[in-house]
């Protein structure tokens, strides 16, 4: 699952270099490219409240990404390449 591999590997980054929780989404979404950039643009003002959370902002962002019917595949252990095309082509890794 290559959106949990990246959450995962901002979260070490984060730990490692003490980023505050309400700098994360920030930083995250500068990493972010193509069609996840253009949704970013779209939902930026929701989460730049003092009420986002974090966990707000993965939950929405696995949603738009990673959709539910798209890890079932995956977790079936099909191999599908247009899964990970489709996550990748939102995320730098």
């Amino acid at each position: 699952m290559i959106l949990e591999e990246w959450i995962r590997q901002m979260e070490k980054i984060f730990d490692v270099v003490k980023v505050f929780d309400n700098k994360r989404i920030n930083i995250r979404t500068f990493y972010l490219s193509g069609r996840a950039d253009m949704w970013w643009e779209t939902v930026r003002t929701t989460f730049q409240t003092p009420e986002a959370t974090l966990a707000s902002f993965t939950e929405v962002l696995r949603a738009k990404l990673y959709p539910m019917h798209m890890q079932k595949i995956e977790t079936k252990g099909v191999p599908n390449l247009e899964i990970r095309k489709y996550v990748c082509n939102g995320i730098h890794k």
